[in-house]
């Protein structure tokens, strides 16, 4: 996966926001929210909303580098690392 990856929800998943939240259910049974240790993440939860099977990573991290307080390099290394943890879930998927 790259930043020119384009991300999407794969069709076997159920991704959607329940009750204002984003939640996903895999095929293999697997249910996921979007927490990190201090709750819901607001980041996690934006990637989700941004994910729309036609924008890259890179158009992702620019966009997430606008709207928060971020270095880009910081921005690239942990939003690279958080939607390759979603990709091996099998909560998205890179197509391209």
């Amino acid at each position: 996966m790259t930043l020119a990856s384009v991300l999407r929800v794969p069709e076997e998943t159920a991704a959607q926001r329940v009750g204002g939240r984003w939640a996903a259910a895999t095929a293999d049974g697997g249910f996921h929210q979007f927490e990190d240790e201090g709750g819901v993440s607001e980041v996690g939860e934006r990637i989700m909303d941004l994910v729309n099977g036609e924008r890259s990573l890179g158009e992702i991290v620019s966009m997430l580098c606008e709207e928060f307080d971020v270095e880009r390099v910081t921005c690239e290394r942990e939003t690279v690392r958080f939607v390759a943890e979603l990709v091996e879930k099998r909560v998205l998927e890179a197509v391209r």
